[in-house]
């Protein structure tokens, strides 16, 4: 006879609002990143000048569009070299999103402190991008940037140190 028992897994019943949605965008952003990131080895033989030609037919763009014109030039230009780069990039960071978004998740001390330090390494590329050329876009991603790093720091409590063994009813002294 089967039996119906579930994993029973001892996170916290209830998160915070924001570390939910903290979680969502890196499950998000990482999901997206990685299903690009194999878009990008798919295309790495291809001829991606053509390709992006196909598309912009497909999605009716305009080939006179001075924009359109701007990016099939530099898409054009893309090395099969240059395109395992940006693809191996892309693996990375779809992987540290994933990881961190998994450990906070769990609520990990550790994922706690990889977020903090991983946000925080980009914010001065952020800034520069947007004294270089403000867009609202660009501006949004940094105050959503600054807001993760301020609430990570304030709420160390959402992450227990030692995990949760003591939840479990474990303790660290006993052997």
């Amino acid at each position: 006879m089967a039996s119906n028992t579930r994993l029973k897994l001892s996170y916290p019943e209830k998160f915070p609002p924001a570390l939910r949605l903290i979680i969502i965008l890196k499950f998000f952003k990482g999901s997206f990143l990685l299903l690009a990131a194999f878009g990008l080895f798919a295309i790495i033989h291809k001829d991606v000048g053509a390709l992006a030609e196909r598309m912009a037919d497909y999605l009716h763009i305009d080939p006179d569009n001075h924009t359109f014109n701007w990016m099939l030039d530099r898409i054009s230009k893309l090395t099969p070299k240059r395109i395992l780069g940006i693809s191996l990039g892309t693996l990375f960071y779809a992987a540290l999103l994933l990881i961190e978004g998994f450990g906070l998740y769990r609520r990990r001390a550790w994922a706690r402190w990889l977020t903090i330090i991983a946000t925080a390494s980009f914010i001065p590329l952020e800034i520069y991008e947007i004294v270089k050329h403000v867009r609202p876009g660009r501006l949004l991603i940094l105050l959503v940037n600054v807001f993760v790093l301020i609430y990570l720091k304030r709420h160390a409590e959402l992450m227990p140190r030692h995990g949760h063994a003591h939840k479990a009813g474990f303790s660290e002294k006993a052997n």
